[in-house]
């Protein structure tokens, strides 16, 4: 807890504009997947901090009063804990930020891209607590071989251990969604209200129906 406290409070020191100009943190989310106790004591006293958690399946959910759906995530309300949880579609968000760090500043065909402060390759590679390049890379997409009976598996695997700073990206990606940030020209299109069928007269088989109405025999 006292490290967290210790990262909240000095995090406007750390963040600035292209001038210069100190900028408060708007958004966080903090994995609560190990912890989880700590985590989330620690995002109830910390306004601008969120417990996010990555289910092994995620799946769309409908408003309701104990979900709350967003931009491929959603907020769980957790009633033992009384709070919201943010439940993260990490598949959908590892391959976001492999596409927008693959795609050239210059790309007029693609849009969107994400670079890095700064123009020295060393200091993007190396840090004082890991290399940021070799953790984004830690993790590729693979399609296993398909089985008889059980099917073709296909997600995210480790190439090494060190996913910590890929991870961080994530979910920083996957909260500025959360507050709006999107790439140029998408649009979430709004959910529309699906009409009742109404169901259809039962006729007398005897009857013939014309336009107009009924006709006697």
């Amino acid at each position: 807890m006292a490290t967290l406290r210790e990262i909240r409070d000095s995090d406007s020191d750390d963040i600035r504009t292209q001038s210069g100009d100190k900028r408060p943190l708007d958004l966080a989310f903090v994995d609560a997947g190990e912890f989880i106790d700590v985590i989330c004591d620690f995002t109830k006293e910390s306004p601008r901090w969120r417990a996010s958690l990555g289910p092994a399946r995620y799946r769309e959910q409908k408003a309701s009063a104990q979900r709350r759906p967003g931009f491929e995530f959603y907020d769980s309300y957790q009633p033992k804990r009384k709070m919201w949880i943010v439940q993260m579609h990490v598949d959908y968000w590892k391959e976001w930020v492999h596409q927008r760090f693959m795609t050239e500043p210059q790309d007029g065909t693609r849009r969107g891209t994400l670079t890095l402060w700064g123009d020295s390759p060393f200091e993007h590679r190396m840090s004082e607590t890991g290399n940021y390049a070799n953790s984004i890379c830690s993790e590729v997409y693979k399609r296993e071989r398909f089985e008889e009976g059980k099917g073709a598996k296909e997600g995210w695997h480790k190439v090494h251990k060190e996913n910590h700073y890929f991870d961080c990206t994530v979910g920083a990606c996957c909260a500025a969604a959360a507050l709006g940030v999107r790439l140029m020209g998408d649009v979430v299109p709004p959910k529309r209200k699906q009409k009742r069928k109404k169901a259809a007269k039962k006729g007398n088989p005897r009857l013939r129906e014309r336009e107009g109405g009924w006709v006697k025999r």
